[in-house]
């Protein structure tokens, strides 16, 4: 089977950047906060951390443990026990919400869909949404509205907050493209087939092969294809044809020596799009450095390019907790000003606008920094006004937030295996798609 591509390397880079050398300071912390300092009976709460580090490579940030700690340390009437769950665990995880016996407070770093969906659809995470509302220390307004919107339900609700986030779009130099034009699908299959044609050896990054460009448009971009939330799915689209046809297009498997830099490629007509995961203040004065004033694209579709966005670090409160207030005590802990959460520029971006601005401050420092590019030691750009304004911008224009689900992925990829080698018919990946889809989404509920 192949390998999950750009699902599993956008988030290992994710979940690298973000652990940020955490080994010593929880040592340090263990060591300094006596958890059980109280001597007397106190109602004890769960939180539920969802641990899919197998899958994506982290278990849950230094200020959870942190935050754990030091409210056993200062509240007199409550405590919290961790309980871990694995990726094997999900299915025992919602038994126990739905009898009631369920964890009091859940956290993940990732929103896996196939785990939290039927979890959502089924109300066993209340709306956080009024309490949030009725806080004094916290507003929506604190929050990157283009995220904080995104990321609720259908409904309107929420069921989980998250407290970092990261963009994602193609992007190609400028010139390349008109920017000034729709990025609709049928236009970005244009323009791959005219790339191929002219001989141009990648069209995309040399690791973005045909599956990986299935997975990252299905998962990562709102294409009509793949309804989540209500669980229906549209293979038949026109929009999964034409995604077909530029998978055809594209390498099978990974260029493991690209010939030249990202630069080098993109400056001499070698790549005509990159995918840029923009993960931290890092990573974007990265792309500034290597690619000066590229241009965002988005994603294509048949409504024009959407960028989109990862959420990470989420929170919810279970339906059937009867310590709720309790629970939005310490989930609240994440989401108010004088919240502790790391705001280094390496980390993920800030859900809150003045974290944001705190790592903005920090990234001040990221000129002390290089990157490698084709053998050559390049020193990072510092970032301007200009160039912060712009990634506001970019931010602000987010309309959808990735729903991976590993269950579908496995399927698509090993269903899609027969079509890219030649071997199977679009329409006949199209049905069995359908079929399959279908069912597991009809199945989970």
């Amino acid at each position: 089977m192949k390998r999950l591509l750009i699902l599993s390397m956008t988030i290992l880079l994710a979940a690298m950047l973000v652990s940020c050398d955490n080994s010593s300071s929880e040592s340090d912390l263990s060591n300094s906060i006596d958890v059980n300092a109280h001597d007397f009976e106190r109602t004890t709460i769960t939180l539920g951390v969802i641990n899919l580090a197998e899958t994506f490579g982290e278990i849950e940030r230094l200020d959870v443990r942190r935050n754990v700690q030091l409210f056993n340390l200062e509240n007199e009437l409550y405590q919290i026990e961790v309980i871990y769950y694995t990726e094997d665990d999900t299915t025992r995880l919602r038994t126990e919400l739905v009898s009631g016996r369920g964890p009091d407070i859940l956290y993940s770093t990732w929103f896996e869909c196939s785990i939290f969906t039927p979890m959502i659809r089924q109300g066993m995470l209340i709306d956080l949404l009024p309490y949030i509302d009725r806080d004094p220390e916290i507003n929506r307004e604190d929050f990157f509205t283009s995220i904080f919107e995104a990321a609720q339900n259908p409904d309107g609700s929420l069921a989980l907050i998250p407290t970092f986030f990261y963009i994602q779009s193609l992007a190609a130099l400028p010139g390349v493209v008109d920017a000034t034009k729709a990025f609709t699908t049928d236009w970005f299959l244009e323009l791959v087939r005219n790339a191929v044609d002219d001989g141009v050896n990648y069209p995309l990054d040399p690791m973005t092969t045909g599956y990986a460009f299935l997975i990252t448009t299905l998962m990562y971009v709102d294409l009509g294809i793949i309804d989540f939330a209500t669980g229906v799915s549209d293979f038949e689209n026109q929009t999964f044809f034409d995604l077909l046809e530029v998978a055809l297009l594209l390498p099978e498997d990974i260029a493991a020596h690209p010939d030249s830099s990202l630069f080098g490629r993109m400056s001499t007509g070698g790549q005509v799009f990159t995918d840029v995961s923009i993960v931290s203040f890092l990573s974007f004065s990265r792309s500034k450095t290597l690619l000066g004033d590229f241009t965002f694209l988005g994603y294509p579709s048949d409504k024009g390019g959407i960028i989109g966005a990862t959420t990470q670090s989420h929170f919810g409160i279970s339906a059937g907790s009867k310590n709720q207030e309790t629970a939005w005590s310490f989930v609240r802990s994440f989401l108010h000003s004088d919240s502790p959460m790391e705001t280094h520029f390496t980390m993920p971006f800030a859900l809150r606008v003045d974290k944001f601005d705190e790592q903005v401050i920090s990234a001040m420092g990221v000129g002390e920094w290089s990157i490698n590019d084709g053998g050559l030691e390049i020193p990072l750009q510092v970032l301007s006004e200009e160039n912060i304004n712009e990634l506001r911008s970019l931010i602000d224009s987010v309309s959808f937030v990735a729903r991976p689900n590993i269950i579908i992925t496995q399927i698509v990829v090993e269903e899609s295996s027969q079509f890219l080698a030649g071997t199977r018919t679009a329409d006949d990946l199209v049905r069995i798609l359908q079929n399959r889809v279908g069912i597991y989404l009809d199945e989970r509920g």
